[in-house]
């Protein structure tokens, strides 16, 4: 690849492991919160739980108090972001490499399409139980799906570089 296209993959590659990080810290630290009360304020009448920012009264997070709000519609998405954005930094770095077409590069792209692809519908479904799901959600969904098959055909396009590239190593 051209240095300015691995320029710009290794740029995507950093935010998007910050982005995994940030989604992870978060994460940590609001349970952290949640179940030792630490940095938290109680409001409206149990309603509302705040999670302060560290050693600060000012809050942070505004969270609804009930459990399967805090599980499936606050502590779930902040986990499937990390991950999303952990695998997404693994799919960037495929591109910053010298040798694009490996087997290793297609795991990580079939891992990307299979969370965007398979993931998102099952989780809101599974989340619809517990909490009311916003309209936009149902847009977010489109463009998982959407990204999902871009990265599939881009996985096949991979697979086929990969049998190329070994015809030609044999004609080496």
């Amino acid at each position: 690849m051209k240095k300015k296209s691995k320029s710009i993959a290794k740029i995507l590659y950093l935010i998007s492991r910050a982005l995994a990080l940030i989604y992870f810290i978060f994460l940590c630290y609001s349970l952290f919160c949640l179940l030792t009360g630490i940095h938290m304020k109680i409001s409206g009448n149990g309603q509302t739980a705040s999670i302060l920012y560290p050693f600060s009264e000012s809050t942070l997070l505004n969270l609804e108090n009930h459990k399967s709000y805090l599980i499936f519609g606050f502590a779930l998405p902040l986990l499937l972001y990390a991950f999303f954005f952990l695998v997404a930094s693994d799919v960037f770095k495929v591109f910053t490499l010298e040798r694009l077409f490996t087997k290793e590069n297609i795991k990580y792209l079939r891992l990307f399409y299979s969370i965007n692809l398979f993931l998102p519908l099952p989780i809101s479904v599974l989340c619809s139980f517990f909490i009311e799901i916003p309209n936009g959600l149902w847009v977010l969904l489109l463009v998982h799906f959407i990204l999902g098959v871009f990265i599939y055909f881009l996985t096949e396009i991979f697979t086929q570089g990969i049998g190329l590239q070994d015809e030609q190593d044999l004609y080496i």
